[in-house]
């Protein structure tokens, strides 16, 4: 709109596929020799903040353009404000003034990727644009951040050099009010490929600096740096040489999940980042080197070529929310290799587990995202709702791009479990040895090779949440895999030992003996055929006689066989051949109770050896009412040495002669000892393959007076000691046996793991 000597105007503007818009309100005036600018308030909508100019400004341009002077020309949004006041001319004498307040730069989100936060305050002025430009600034930033990572306040001045086209540069760092950082030199804009000539000095500066670029490989660095830098290169891609001494360092391997310390010197040169034998500390002081070069390209496009030797060192200590495919903790004797870029790395480990290492193969898929001390590897191949609830709640490790090469000797002193059904208990667990080779392609696909032989364990039981027992796996046992880690196949015997009454069996005979139920598990992991047996091994020879045609009759009827065995795992007592109908059901004391009873005993056996994963107790609660508890029956084992050594004690805590075990029906005491049956067993070799048992009993085992038919025999504590020594080895052949033992010897040598002879990796 004209009026007199100006026109009025107001215009939209708006830039497509985006949110930048802008009332522009103001007037053009028309002066003898200039022309004047003037806005009047108006809006900006500019990467997503809307800032304002404020009225009562002006820009005068005169001189053919040559001469602009700007007074009082502010645009503000919330705290933050850009201002400019004076004159761009030719006229050296005259400058123009830039100010900044509280310019936040995550308001550059866009631009930089969200990367930096901090807020600015800088003051400026700028002369002779059209001549020999004059810079001068000073620059203050508060609470710098990088990627998250606080960098601190930085503060410092820029001088323009005119003749030479670049900036001098003064910039310190300041953490808790003391310079950690100081940076000296020049920026030269127009010759890109040297635009920076920076010397860099640490002094105690916090290695967590350096996160934002070591980032893609670790995470919660700590400790402090000393040492000079230089800084060559173009602002995108920089170079540095030199070195930097590290005290009390820390850094956590974000594939692995393990934090390391150390106290070492890192070298930097043009293309790498170089690391010479540096010794690591996990928690418990047990230490390993770490030596190779990590190349980049400007800190882009980094590749990694790393080697490690490791003794007893912690090497994976990861949990659900980390990584869904493996997690737990790991301790391993070995070497490690690391090479390629970061999207596409390969790892090559050759390692033996040590004490301390709890590894767990869970194909259940269970969803629960809890705490938990063993590594897991998931069942992919089942898909549920909450699982990929949990997927989207955390956050997860991308094992894309990784190719991962796993060759483990398992040794004893690793803790297995087997979770087929996490839910319901359904698990197999104990120690273990062999040879297990793991391997994850670039589509983290993962997969297993190799056997592992079970050398002492147990399994946990059960059948539509009406049967939950602990049978103890006997050693020999094997689990081997050839490729998909759900289609492995199981070769296991286990057995459930229970007190029982031979009366539905032998009539008037009410002796109390142990019956062993036996589980052979065979074929696919989760699918397995399953052969049952009974056994009576440790009875009185009189019984063994009549007990004889029960027994042979039992090898030609297997579902008789079948009946028997599940009376002993579900209602603790055997049943009248050809018929469940034999057992009572009387009030609070029916065989269902017990069978509930033998359910608690076991969750309480399993929260127990959640408190010391050496003690292992086990609960008989034969009914929950006031008499029955006399009866509590409890097993009650520790184990010492890394497990080689365990001792046990079972039975009774009672020692009421006429009461507490006084056989259903019978009127013949019972007595036990409060002191119980000892046991004490040693592995002479870790695999438990050799073992000697030392054993002390005082429970009653000789009942042949009742098997003779005296009501009123009058049974004592008998105690007997023993010492046995144990070999178990599995073979289809003496031949295979004999060969076996000369393969042994002859891969022993090439088991052997070489640790670098560097002085520094010498375990004290």
């Amino acid at each position: 709109m004209w009026d007199q000597e100006k026109i009025n105007f107001s215009t939209a503007l708006a830039q497509t596929n985006t949110t930048n818009r802008a009332q522009i309100n103001g007037s053009l005036g028309f002066l003898p020799d200039a022309v004047q600018l003037t806005f009047r308030q108006s809006g900006v909508n500019l990467l997503d903040k809307q800032w304002t100019i404020a009225a009562n400004n002006s820009v005068v341009i005169s001189n053919g353009g040559k001469e602009i002077d700007i007074q009082n020309f502010i645009i503000s949004n919330g705290a933050q404000s850009i201002s400019a006041q004076g004159a761009i001319s030719r006229d050296p004498a005259k400058e123009l003034a830039l100010n900044v307040q509280n310019f936040e730069l995550q308001t550059l989100g866009d631009f930089t990727d969200n990367r930096l936060k901090g807020r600015v305050n800088a003051q400026g002025t700028v002369s002779n644009v059209f001549g020999q430009l004059a810079l001068n600034t000073d620059l203050k930033v508060d609470s710098l951040r990088l990627d998250d990572v606080l960098l601190g306040n930085v503060e410092g001045k820029g001088t323009w050099d005119a003749p030479n086209a670049r900036m001098a540069v003064n910039l310190d760092v300041e953490r808790e009010n003391r310079r950690v950082v100081n940076v000296t030199g020049t920026f030269t804009p127009q010759d890109v490929p040297n635009q920076l000539n920076l010397v860099g000095v640490l002094d105690e500066a916090p290695v967590k600096l350096a996160e934002p670029i070591l980032n893609t490989l670790f995470k919660d660095l700590g400790g402090t740096a000393v040492g000079r830098l230089q800084v060559t290169g173009k602002l995108a891609a920089p170079h540095l040489v030199g070195s930097l001494d590290v005290a009390n360092g820390k850094l956590t391997f974000i594939y692995l999940g393990t934090t390391y310390t150390f106290s070492d010197r890192i070298t930097f040169t043009d293309d790498r980042i170089a690391l010479n034998n540096i010794r690591l500390s996990d928690p418990l002081g047990n230490s390993g080197t770490i030596d190779g070069n990590i190349y980049h390209n400007g800190f882009q496009d980094m590749r990694l070529d790393l080697r490690a030797n490791f003794r007893k060192l912690q090497a994976l200590n990861t949990t659900r929310r980390d990584n869904d495919l493996y997690f737990g903790t790991a301790y391993a004797t070995g070497t490690a290799r690391v090479s390629g870029p970061t999207d596409d790395l390969l790892v090559n480990v050759s390692a033996r587990s040590e004490a301390g290492t709890r590894l767990s193969l869970p194909f259940d898929n269970a969803a629960k995202a809890q705490q938990a001390n063993y590594i897991r590897f998931v069942n992919h191949n089942i898909r549920d709702t909450t699982t990929v609830q949990i997927a989207t709640d955390t956050a997860k490790l991308d094992l894309s791009g990784l190719r991962l090469n796993m060759n483990l000797d398992v040794t004893p002193d690793a803790y297995v479990e087997i979770l087929l059904d996490e839910s319901t208990g359904d698990i197999i667990r104990g120690t273990a040895s062999g040879q297990l080779r793991l391997n994850i392609d670039t589509r983290g696909d993962f997969n297993m090779y190799g056997q592992i032989e079970i050398v002492r364990g147990a399994y946990n039981f059960t059948l539509q949440g009406l049967v939950n027992k602990e049978f103890v796996i006997r050693p020999g046992g094997t689990i081997a895999w050839n490729g998909d880690p759900l289609q492995g196949q199981m070769n296991l015997t286990a057995a459930y030992t229970q007190r029982t009454s031979v009366a539905p069996l032998l009539g008037s005979n009410t002796s109390v003996v142990p019956v062993t139920a036996v589980m052979n598990l065979s074929g696919p992991l989760l699918l397995p055929q399953i052969n049952l047996n009974l056994e009576f091994n440790d009875i009185p020879s009189s019984l063994e006689g009549d007990l004889a045609p029960f027994l042979s009759a039992l090898r030609n009827d297997e579902q008789e066989l079948n009946r028997q065995v599940f009376s002993l795992i579900v209602f603790r007592q055997l049943t009248s051949p050809g018929t469940l109908s034999s057992v009572s059901f009387r009030g609070s004391d029916n065989a269902f109770g017990n069978s509930v009873g033998q359910v608690l005993s076991t969750q309480l056996s399993v929260l127990t050896s959640q408190i010391d994963p050496n003690l292992e107790i086990s609960f008989n609660l034969n009914g929950l009412s006031a008499e029955q508890l006399q009866a509590l029956q409890v097993r009650l084992s520790y184990s010492f040495l890394n497990g080689r050594l365990r001792i046990t004690r079972e039975g009774g805590f009672t020692n009421n002669y006429n009461a507490a075990n006084t056989a259903p029906g019978s009127t013949v005491p019972v007595q036990t000892s409060f002191l119980g049956d000892l046991s004490l067993e040693y592995y002479l070799r870790p695999d438990g393959k050799f073992r000697a048992r030392l054993r002390y009993e005082t429970t009653p085992r000789d009942f042949s007076a009742l098997a003779a038919g005296s009501s009123n025999a009058n049974l004592q504590n008998q105690q007997r000691a023993g010492l046995s020594l144990l070999h178990t080895e599995q073979f289809n052949s003496f031949r295979e046996l004999f060969a076996r033992k000369r393969v042994r010897r002859r891969d022993a040598a090439r088991r052997e793991l070489n640790i670098d002879d560097d002085p520094r990796t010498t375990i004290k």
